[in-house]
Formats: structure tokens, sequence, C-alpha cells
């Protein structure tokens, strides 16, 4: 009578569960070595109107986790090589198949040793042999409501995740935009008035100038971004001497560092380090890695550019003593809209977080490497960068 009343509590629950979530129809995999026994898995579920696949291995079954979207697997324990319990442990170490609802079929089920063996490698149901039908539907039809009600609430939690990124960075793209534009505006309506003396015209040009040149590097990020999402990010590759790709970004920069009173010690260790590259990347990549060290010294402190060659490589060092990467960030220094302050504090603090995520997939598309290095907040930090030298 037991017995009885726990399968109609279970059928009854697993009801009302299909009512409250909507099943739509999803795929399970049966996973059995005996043939006759996924004949009858496959006459038993087919009134639900789900896929059913099938594997007759633990092998077999990790192949059809790896190449099918699956809502619920329905699995023999004892099988020959991979048992059922040591392939659920399997799909349970993968993230993206740890979900999934596991119900073991086996003739053991009363044992409690084995039970909780199946339930510790990742089996949520089992069903025990022989089979009762209307059991069997209402658990599968059960796990995989379940499942499918997991799934939407992880893609709502995504969306609401990714409405706010996209709110944050528009936000931010639109600060980053607007703080040179107003600076351009406000210089322009005080040069179009005609009443401003020389040295004071010759000053609102340069900051529209300087300005201006902020803009188009935001702007110029934003779609070089946009092509390494895309896959359409492309170099032109061709001979030529890195002493002078550095030389031409180092002079530059000097501008930005008389501004702010640094000191720029340049040392090329090499009257020419020929490479098969992309001269105008190569030089972005220079860019970026000079006005990060620029921009996060303070005021008289010191930058650091070194250019050597070992062997077949090319090696280039940017050192600064400047404001350093807290050790917490520092894994996650070249990711896409990373930045270690992302409030911006100050006005040098703030920025797009883009750069370094570029220079990354540039030194990479040449076959090079970038690393960061920082022995904590206000110690400065070190970039290398190596890429292959021609002979």
């Amino acid at each position: 009578m037991r017995v009885c009343t726990s399968v109609l509590l279970t059928r009854f629950l697993f009801a009302l569960l299909l009512n409250s979530v909507g099943e739509t129809p999803g795929t399970i995999l049966l996973v059995d070595d005996n043939a006759a026994n996924l004949f009858a898995f496959e006459e038993v579920l087919a009134p639900l109107g789900h896929r059913l696949v099938r594997a007759t291995s633990g092998e077999q079954a990790l192949k059809r986790v790896l190449d099918e979207e699956l809502a619920a697997i329905l699995m023999d324990v004892q099988m020959p090589g991979l048992d059922g319990f040591q392939t659920a442990a399997l799909i349970k170490q993968r993230e993206r198949s740890r979900h999934i609802p596991i119900i073991f079929v086996t003739a053991i089920h009363t044992d409690p040793g084995h039970r909780l063996k199946g339930y510790a490698s990742g089996a949520v149901d089992y069903i025990a042999k022989p089979i009762d039908p209307e059991l069997l539907r209402a658990k599968v039809s059960g796990m995989v409501s379940l499942h499918q009600l997991h799934c939407e609430h992880a893609a709502r939690l995504a969306a609401q995740h990714s409405n706010r990124m996209k709110d944050e960075f528009l936000a931010m793209v639109s600060h980053e935009l607007s703080t040179p534009l107003s600076a351009i505006i406000g210089w322009a309506d005080r040069l179009s008035q005609g009443e401003l003396a020389p040295e004071k015209i010759a000053r609102g040009l340069e900051v529209i100038l300087r300005n201006a040149e902020v803009q188009q590097r935001l702007i110029g990020d934003l779609l070089d971004v946009s092509a390494i999402v895309a896959g359409r990010f492309k170099l032109a590759r061709a001979p030529n001497d890195l002493v002078e790709i550095v030389r031409s970004a180092t002079e530059a920069v000097r501008p930005s560092v008389a501004d702010k009173g640094l000191t720029l010690d340049v040392a090329v260790e090499a009257a020419r380090v020929d490479a098969v590259c992309d001269a105008l990347r190569i030089q972005q990549v220079v860019w970026n890695l000079l006005g990060n060290a620029i921009k996060f010294t303070p005021r008289g402190g010191r930058v650091e550019l070194r250019l050597e060659r070992t062997d077949a490589r090319a090696r280039l060092l940017v050192r600064d003593n400047g404001r350093g990467i807290d050790p917490e960030f520092l894994p996650h220094v070249f990711e896409r809209f990373m930045q270690a302050d992302p409030l911006g504090t100050t006005r040098a603090a703030r920025g797009l977080g883009l750069g370094l995520a570029i220079v990354r997939r540039i030194v990479e598309l040449h076959e090079g490497t970038v690393v960061a290095e920082s022995a904590g907040e206000g110690r400065g930090a070190t970039f290398t960068v190596t890429l292959p030298a021609a002979a």
C-alpha cells in the first residue's frame, strides 16, 4: 500500500509540475548495452513526444552528451567498460552537462549503498526493474520539465546580466565620447567669436586637435573590437624594421609625456630588428602600452621602453613606476571592457577597457605573446611583448 501511495503521489506531483511549467519537447538520451531494453524504453516514452537518442555504452553516451542538447538521461547502471556510475560522474564534471538530470535504471534499487553511490555520482532518481511504464513516463516528464525550468531561469539571468552590461557599456561610451566633444565645442564656440588673443587661439586649436585625436582613437578601438568579435580583424604583413616602428610610436606620445612632466627613457639595443608584421598594428600596440603607462603614472614619474632582440625573437618592454595593478585584477587585465577602476574616480583612470584587449589580439595574430606584471598597487607595472623576428 505504501508503494502504491508513493507512486500515485509521484505521478500527481509531476503532472502538477507539467501543468505549471508547460513542458516542451526535448531530447532524451537512452543508455543501455541491451538493445531489447532500449527498444522497450522507446516504446514506453514515445507517447511523451520527445526526441529519443540511443547509446549502447558509457563511451557512446559521453559522445552523445558532447553532440546533443539533452533534457534528460535514462541510464542503465551495469554496463561493460564504463558503468553507469562512472559515466554519470564524467558527465557531471563538464560545465555544460552537469545540470542534465540522470535517472538510473537498475535491478539493485533496494541496496542503500548502491543508491548512495549513484546519487554521489550525479543521479537525481532511480527506476527499479521491472519497469512500471506509467511511473517511468511520469518521472522522465518531471525531470525534463525541471531541466527546462532551470535552463529558462539561467537564460533569464544571462539576459538580465547582458542588458545590465550593455547599459553600463553604452553609458561609459557616451561619457568617453562626450568628454572630448564638449572640449571641442567649447573652444570652437570661443574661437568663432573672434575675440581671443593670439596665444589663446593657438591654445584653443591645440585643445581641439588633441580632443579630436582622443575621439578618433576611441572610435578606432570600438571598430577594432567589433572586427575582432566578428572575426574580420586582419593584418597587412610585410617586412618592417621594429626599431623604426618603435621610434615613430614614441615620438607620437612625447607631447603627453611633457604635459604630465614625466621622464620617458627609451633604449633600443639593436640598430635594426627586422620582422614580417603589420607596421600600423604593431605601432598601435606600442601606442596603447605607452598610453596606459602615461595615464597611470603620476606627474613626475618615469616610463621606460626597451626593445631588444634575443635569438629569433624581438622583445619589447614597457615599464612604469605608477599606479600598478591589483593582484586580483591582474589575470583579467587583457579582457575586453575590464578596468581596475570601472567607476573612474579620476579622469585619468577612465576609459573603455579596450586597449589591452586589442593589444593581445594583435600580438597573438603575429604569433607573439604579451604578459603583464605588477608587484601590486602603487608599485608600477611592466608589459612585455615578444614577437618573431626575421633573420
